[in-house]
This record gives structure tokens, C-alpha cells and sequence, in this order.
């Protein structure tokens, strides 16, 4: 590789220094710090970086270093960014062959963030290969640490590198130790409190990559914008991607990026997460019409107990991948007649697809043998267009699409596009192919910015599995569990998040319900793929009780430092008081207390009473320091927390996983009286239990039978059978005196 000397780097380095001590420790007075100044955050200590381009000018010929010689023209300005007004400052250095390079770094007002951009324009006679963009190099140690390295702990948001395919995982820091992420990098200790959120934030034009390696005192770093050597010819100019640096607690930066996010990229969020059935894991590839003629039959005739929204057919209903009709053997009727037997029973008609991935006995569109086409060729891209077409004639509403590997750029049709360009405008003719109308399940396993603003939901992690034992790379319990607590917070900003599917039979499979607790407590996409017809009882509740999705979005109380997100769940806001639906769980091979470490408690003030969902037990009134106690290996308890207050009050439900998140809408207290409003949501029989100094009694249930016991001292149980959908379900309760 070639490379330009560099003799005038450190003014640069100083200048982004001062930029980012403003914004790490709020000074609000004073001059910005001296030359060589370290960053002093909480805990931490960010040092200068600096800029550099990758070019290639000659075909086959080694990649040319840009880096900034002599002094830079400043210039400054004010601009206001998705997260708030900004100060930017920009160098332009211009290079003797006709290149000019630009770095801008601003730094925001209202948080303790910065961001960097840069741009390239070519101003000589020939075209170049733009390679990358380096928006920071380390000079030395970029990220200093206090105490010792394993207190902190490195991650990224989106686990699944969906790039190049490839899975990174977290860890704590060691010497040594070198890591790459992409788009996204955290660096925290503790619960979150104290650390870093690095990310891409717009304007969706390349992949960010952070290559890191840890030494003995903290992080080296580099950011590069990786721009696959898309051609700029004379005269035009390319920008990066702009990443921010947030030192802030990660539970306020997390949901500020996915914000910044869903403003340059888009998002879709009305249509909001749905329930349903999916063959994948039931059937795999030896689903029928046959078969998905008995799964209408149960929805149709469960529908009180079962409202599913959608009944998706998966991998296994074509002939092959590329040839993108109904297989006759399995299909007799071909798949128009299917969507219309999905439709009768009151359902979305789903169907999966991998649009750009072929076999040998599919099509080949852009000319080539490769498994995974072109999805910048134009006949690509109207084989693309025409296949979703075809499905949307046969009826099918709901479209699983998967496999987007953007792969082969250097054979690629369009040298203009980068790989993101690439896969976000093959997502854009997905959306423009089935409409506006039609739910887009983007199957990216991961945070992949392709689909942000194209799809109503997107797989946030691997396939599903009932072991920890990996099956294969990036997947396993261990993994859907990382995944699902690392994603949380996009869950409702970006899109609904889809775990993937969970589990109805887990008598005495701890693992399966520590799963289906993380799914129902997410608040997004809620599938199985169990025979229904086969289903018992129980099963059947437990899938009842996790529809439709909860309103509130479940989140990782670990600020990400925590692989196994033992504590998941909510604090929910109503009227009547607010609560809090906590999962701990235990993921190690031995008994362990599992705490609250990390949950919000102050929101639910000093005491709160616990409730058990699994087995229904009111364990008392506790505090903060509240733990389950040598709890055995992977076993979990699903709990609710309600503050302590002087009037009756709802300390649990068995209705909903949720446990008054989505069956409850609204509940009155009077001098006498307790008025209890139920939505049509969750199962169809339950209990509510009751906390209360004076004793309670059934004055009226509508829409439902009840009758009201006690469950102990000050405890009252309201059974409910019967609940009938569409119809108010309202139980009133009379107040008096237990003395």
C-alpha cells in the first residue's frame, strides 16, 4: 500500500480532542484543553484519532493512503442533527493530483456525543476506486480505561455480521485480544452506567467497520466507512457514512441512535408486531397443503382462544431456490388456493422467500453460477420484482424474505453502489413489489441496515433451538438469547423485532421457558411453529397467554454487559400506578442468586410487593435488594413488581404474560369500590390477584363469570372463565371493612 507522509497530524489530533472532552465531561467554561490533553470520562479516557482515504488508481493496482498534509482550511458551522443541535467544524485538504479530502467533526449540544464524516472529490482527469473512508486511526491508546480491563465489557448491537456473514461475539476485555464489529461498537462496566455507544447513524451509504485491539491500558481503534471501490469519476464527490461517539449510560444512547437511525434511514412501526403460526420448525421442507389445510382447520375453530394473526408458509412450497413456483407434488392445488384457506380462516397468508439466492435447478439471472446473484443487475432485479408480483396475485399478504447476502462485489453490475446502497435498494424494490399494504418480515438476523424503513418487522437473531449446545455457528439458546436482549431497543423504533419462534411444550424444560418468557415479554413478533392440532391444554394456554403482543417493549437491564441478559423485562406507566414484569433467570451450571442489578426500581419508589407468574405466588413485599436465592441451574422466575400503596391494587394476573401490560385497561378505585376493565387480550380463563386491607367481594362481572376468594392475608383472587371476545369484560368489586 502506498502512503503519503503525514508531518502535520497533530494540530488535527488536538483540535478533535478538544471537540470531544467538551462533550465527554460537559464543560460548559473555560478554553478548550491543551495540546496532548486526555479525554476524562467516567471511567474512561477517549484520545485523539485522525483521518484518512483509501483510493485505488489503477485497475489491479495497490490501494493509495490519503492522508492530510499541510495545514487544513477550516471552516464552521451550526447544524442540527436527529439527536439535537450540533457545532461542526470541517478540515479540507487538497492534494497536488486533483483529490480532495474532508473531515468533519461536530459535537452535539444537548448530549455527550460527537460525530465524524468525511467526503471525497475527485478533481483529476480519471476515474478512481473509492476503497474507504478511515474517519479515525488511533495515535497510541484511542480509548484509556480505569481499573481493571475485565470490569469492562466490549459488544455491538448487532451480533450478526451481516456483512460477510460472520458472527462476533462479546467479551471482556483482555490483552491482546483484537476485535471487529460492525456498525455498531459498546463499551461499558457495571450495568451500563459508564461507557461508549459507537455507531453508524446515516446516510445509509456504506457499511462501518470497528477493528479493535485491546492493550494492556485499553482499546486501539480504528472506524472505517467501507466503500467496496465503488467508481467516482472526475468531478464527483462521495461521502461517507457519519458515526457517532455517544458517552452516555447505554440505556439513554441506545434508543438515541436507533432514533437517529429511523430518521435517515426510515422505519416502519404502525403496523406493529403480530402473532402467528410459521411450518419452519414444525415441518421444515416437508410442508403440504395438506398439513396447512389442518392448521386453518384449528384456527379456525380455536379462534376465541387462538386470534392468530398470520399463518406463514416456509422454506420447502417451491421447487427450488430460483424457481420460485409451487412444487405440484406438495402443492397440487398451487399456492393461490392455499392463500385462500389461510384467508377463510381469518388470517394473513404468509409466505417465505429468498429473492437473490438461487440453486442449481433455479434461475441465474445476471449470467453468472454463483448461489447468490447480482442484486445490482437489472434482470435481477426484475426476475425480483416479477416472482414477488406472481405472489402477490396469489393472495399472499405477509412475506418472509431471507438470505440477502450482497456478495461477489467485485463482479458486481453497478460500480456506482456499495453494498449497502446495493442491498437497501433490492429491499426497496421488495417494498415497491408487494406494497404498502403487505407486512415485510426482513429474515437479516440481525440489526442489517438494509431494511430499516422497508420492513414492518426483521429477525433481530439466529434461528431458534431449545439447547444451549450450538447446533451450528450462531446457533443456540445462548445465541437467540444474546441477540434478543442485545436488540431490544429497536423494538418499536426501527420495526417490530422478531425473536423467532418459541417453544408451547416446556414441562420440565427450564431452558424452553426461560425463552418463552423473553418473547413475551419483548413485545414483538409472537410465533410458534408447533402442530397445533396436537396441541393439549396446556400448551394451548401457554400460547394464549402471550397474545396479542404486550404493548410495553421488554429490554436487557445490563446495559449490555451481560451476554446472557439475565435480567429482561419492563417498567410499565398507567394511570392506576405504575409496575414492573422482570425475567431473572440463571444461565449458569450451578445454582446462583440472580438480583435486580440494573432494573429502574426508583421508578416503583422504596417497597413493592412480588408476584410470580409460573406459579401464581404472592411472595410478599420486598426492596432493591431483593434476589432469588440459590436459584438452580437455568431455572428463572418470571416476576411482577407493583409499588406499595394504601388502597387496593393489582399485584398480579395469570391472563397475560404480561401480567396487566395488555389485559388490563383500566382499573378504578372508590371509597367502596374496584372497578376492574379488561381488553379482549390474553386467556380466555385466569386469575387476577388482589392486594387489599379490606376484604373484597364480586358485586358484578360482565362479559365474563367470576368469583372473588381470599388467597391469603390481605390477598384476594378473582377467577375468571368465559371471558368472551368483542365484549366488555368489566368486573366490579365491592370495598368494606375486614374488621
Amino acid at each position: 500500500m502506498m502512503r503519503i507522509p503525514l508531518p502535520q497530524l497533530s494540530s488535527i489530533a488536538h483540535i478533535f480532542s478538544a471537540l470531544f472532552l467538551v462533550s465527554v465531561v460537559r464543560a460548559a467554561e473555560g478554553p478548550p484543553p491543551a495540546a496532548g490533553a486526555t479525554l476524562q470520562g467516567a471511567g474512561f479516557r477517549f484520545q485523539s484519532g485522525s483521518p484518512g482515504v483509501l483510493i485505488v488508481t489503477e485497475k489491479d493496482g495497490p490501494p493509495v493512503a490519503l492522508v492530510p498534509q499541510g495545514e487544513p482550511v477550516v471552516s464552521d458551522e451550526n447544524c442540527q442533527t436527529p439527536a439535537g443541535p450540533a457545532a461542526a467544524r470541517t478540515f479540507r485538504w487538497e492534494d497536488a493530483r486533483g483529490y480532495s479530502v474532508s473531515w468533519t467533526l461536530s459535537r452535539l449540544e444537548n448530549m455527550a456525543a460527537v460525530t465524524m464524516r468525511m467526503t471525497f472529490e475527485n478533481r483529476s482527469g480519471a476515474p478512481v476506486n473509492l476503497r474507504e473512508f478511515q474517519l479515525c486511526r488511533s495515535i497510541g491508546t484511542a480509548v484509556g480505561l480505569d481499573g481493571k480491563l475485565d470490569g469492562w465489557f466490549v459488544s455491538t448491537l448487532d451480533s450478526h455480521d451481516s456483512a460477510d456473514g460472520g458472527f462476533n461475539p462479546s467479551a471482556v476485555l483482555k490483552a491482546g485480544a483484537k476485535h471487529q464489529y460492525l456498525d455498531t461498537m459498546t463499551l461499558y462496566r457495571g450495568v451500563g452506567i459508564q461507557g461508549l455507544l459507537m455507531g453508524a447513524v446515516g446516510p445509509a451509504v456504506s457499511d462501518v467497520r470497528f477493528h479493535c485491539e485491546v492493550t494492556s491500558s485499553g482499546i486501539d481503534l480504528m472506524i472505517s466507512s467501507e466503500m467496496n471501490d465503488v467508481v467516482v469519476d472526475p468531478g464527483e464527490t462521495r461521502c461517507s457514512e457519519e458515526v457517532a461517539v455517544m458517552a452516555e449510560p447505554f440505556d439513554a444512547a441506545t434508543p438515541a441512535l436507533f432514533k437517529w437511525l429511523a430518521a435517515t434511514h426510515g422505519s416502519r412501526t404502525a403496523r406493529g408486531p403480530l402473532g402467528g403460526w410459521c411450518s419452519w420448525y414444525g415441518r421444515g421442507k416437508a410442508i403440504d397443503s395438506a398439513f396447512i389445510d389442518g392448521v386453518c382447520d384449528d384456527v379456525r375453530a380455536n379462534r376465541d382462544h387462538l386470534p392468530l394473526d398470520l399463518i406463514q408458509i416456509d422454506d420447502g412450497w417451491e421447487k427450488a431456490y430460483g424457481d420460485w413456483q409451487a412444487d405440484p407434488a406438495k402443492f397440487p392445488d398451487g399456492m393461490k388456493a392455499t392463500a385462500d384457506r389461510i384467508r377463510a380462516a381469518g388470517t394473513l397468508p404468509g409466505i417465505w422467500l429468498c429473492p437473490v439466492r438461487t440453486s442449481l435447478n433455479g434461475r441465474h439471472p445476471d449470467g453468472t453460477a454463483n448461489e447468490y446473484q447480482d442484486a445490482s443487475h437489472p434482470a435481477v432485479q426484475a426476475f425480483v420484482r416479477k416472482m414477488l408480483l406472481d405472489r402477490v396475485a396469489e393472495g399472499f399478504l405477509y412475506f418472509k424474505l431471507d438470505f440477502l447476502w450482497i456478495k461477489n462485489l467485485q463482479t458486481r453490475y453497478d460500480r456506482k453502489k456499495t453494498r449497502l446502497e446495493i442491498a437497501r435498494e433490492i429491499y426497496r424494490i421488495y417494498r415497491e413489489s408487494i406494497g404498502e399494504d403487505a407486512y415485510l418480515d426482513a429474515c437479516v438476523g440481525g440489526l442489517n441496515r438494509a431494511c430499516f424503513g422497508y420492513a414492518d418487522a426483521a429477525r433481530i437473531g439466529t434461528d431458534t433451538s431449545r439447547s444451549l449446545k450450538q447446533l451450528y455457528k450462531g446457533v443456540c439458546m445462548a445465541d437467540i438469547i444474546n441477540a434478543t436482549g442485545t436488540n431490544a431497543w429497536a423494538n418499536g423504533i426501527l420495526f417490530a423485532n422478531d425473536p423467532d419462534v418459541t417453544y408451547l411444550t416446556f414441562r420440565n424444560d427450564d431452558l424452553s421457558r426461560v425463552w418463552h418468557s423473553y418473547v413475551g415479554l419483548l413485545g414483538g413478533m409472537t410465533l410458534t411453529s408447533e402442530n397445533l392440532p396436537k396441541l393439549d391444554a396446556e400448551a394451548r394456554r401457554n400460547f394464549e397467554v402471550l397474545l396479542p403482543p404486550t404493548p410495553d417493549k421488554g429490554r436487557a437491564f445490563d446495559g449490555q454487559t451481560d451476554p446472557w441478559h439475565r435480567r429482561f423485562g419492563f417498567v410499565a406507566s398507567r394511570p392506576w400506578g405504575n409496575f414492573a414484569s422482570v425475567l431473572l433467570w440463571n444461565p449458569e451450571g450451578k445454582p446462583a442468586d440472580v438480583s435486580l442489578a440494573g432494573v429502574p426500581l426508583e421508578r416503583l419508589g422504596e417497597n413493592f410487593h412480588v408476584w410470580s407468574f409460573w406459579d401464581g405466588k404472592y411472595l410478599g413485599v420486598s426492596d432493591g435488594r431483593f434476589a432469588l436465592k440459590s436459584l438452580p441451574s437455568h431455572a428463572s422466575a418470571l416476576l411482577r413488581l407493583t409499588p406499595v400503596t394504601d388502597g387496593p391494587v393489582l399485584v398480579g394476573s395469570t391472563l397475560h404474560i404480561g401480567m396487566g401490560s395488555a389485559e388490563l385497561k383500566e382499573l378504578r378505585t372508590e371509597r367502596n369500590s374496584v372497578t376492574i376493565d379488561l381488553t379482549d387480550a390474553g386467556a380466555r380463563e385466569g386469575k387476577l390477584f388482589i392486594f387489599s386491607h379490606e376484604a373484597l367481594s364480586l358485586v358484578s362481572a360482565q362479559g365474563c363469570k367470576a368469583a372473588v376468594e381470599s388467597a391469603g392475608e390481605n390477598l384476594w383472587c378473582v377467577t375468571l372463565a368465559g371471558r368472551q371476545r368483542g365484549t366488555p369484560n368489566i368486573l366490579n368489586l365491592a370495598r368494606r371493612n375486614s374488621n
